[in-house]
């Protein structure tokens, strides 16, 4: 006959038994939940990785200027390991064409022509003087703080300069700056270029012919002579303060556009001095050429 105080005996084995199974499944469950916030913590990093992505996709298709994100061998990377100009030289772009553009048929409507205008070419013979616009230092770092802004690319404008006996060609370069660890793209900052007389044209201030009037400064709005006001009138009209250049001084001047009969004898005095402002009032007709007086501000 089995002993009645082994029962005792097998109930405390059965419970140690279950008792190491269930540190076994707590352990197991452990580690299950271990694996688990790694998993889910992986899958947190590729969800914000896809939303970047799936942001930066959106602008490309639908930003004001599509810009390609895919690696090309005939694109450069926005932030490549070495800094702009140790390349070498960059090529020169591939100049306009001077062919005629074929505008798209319209119902009912001729094809129309219109032909583009050729680039100026500055002459060879002359210096060109490299003037560049770089970033202030103090305005270097990015707003969001995670460092400075480093050059990207730049922008040269080219305009002709003339200084007594001696011309040359003053070549403007901007530069484009970028925080390499904004994405965003919010923190591009291309500096400014100092404010000419001809706004996008060619000819700087100094090439601009004046006279002499007493005190004053008397510049012709001619357009060489074509039916239009040049922009620049429109930018004295608009904003009368303006900086004048004579030579070596230079000093700031209101602008006014001169009434009858005063701006007719500054024009005459003009003409006489030079005849071809005569031919620009002629080629110009109907339109009556602006003469504009520049007062030094005291």
């Amino acid at each position: 006959m089995p002993n009645p105080s082994d029962k005792p005996a097998r109930q405390v084995a059965a419970l140690e038994q279950e008792n190491v199974n269930l540190r076994r499944q707590v352990a197991h469950l452990e580690r299950v939940c271990s694996e688990q916030q790694v998993t889910m913590g992986q899958l947190q990093s590729q969800l914000e990785t896809m939303s970047e992505q799936i942001a930066l996709l959106k602008k490309a298709l639908f930003g004001r200027r599509r810009e390609r994100y895919i690696p090309s061998p005939d694109q450069k990377l926005l932030f490549a390991s070495e800094s702009l100009g140790e390349d070498g030289d960059e090529e020169d772009p591939p100049p306009e064409s001077d062919h005629d553009v074929v505008e798209p048929e319209q119902t009912g409507q001729r094809r129309k022509r219109r032909r583009r205008r050729k680039r100026f070419e500055f002459p060879q013979c002359l210096p060109v003087k490299r003037i560049e616009h770089p970033l202030p230092p103090e305005e270097l770092a990015c707003p969001c703080g995670c460092g400075d802004r480093v050059v990207i690319s730049e922008h040269v404008t080219r305009q002709l300069e003339l200084v007594p006996s001696n011309a040359y060609v003053a070549e403007h370069v901007r530069y484009t700056y970028a925080c390499a660890k904004c994405r965003s793209g919010d923190q591009v900052l291309t500096t400014e270029k100092p404010e000419t007389a001809i706004e996008k044209g060619i000819f700087g201030p100094t090439v601009l012919a004046y006279l002499a009037d007493g005190n004053r400064l008397v510049v012709i709005a001619s357009n060489g002579g074509a039916s239009k006001h040049p922009a620049w009138y429109h930018n004295l009209v608009a904003n009368p303060k303006v900086g004048v250049e004579v030579g070596t001084e230079q000093f700031y001047a209101t602008a006014t556009v001169a009434q009858e009969p005063e701006r007719t004898t500054l024009f005459d005095r003009m003409a006489a001095r030079s005849p071809a402002f005569a031919g620009y009032q002629q080629k110009a007709a109907p339109r009556v050429i602006p003469v504009i007086v520049l007062t030094r501000v005291p």
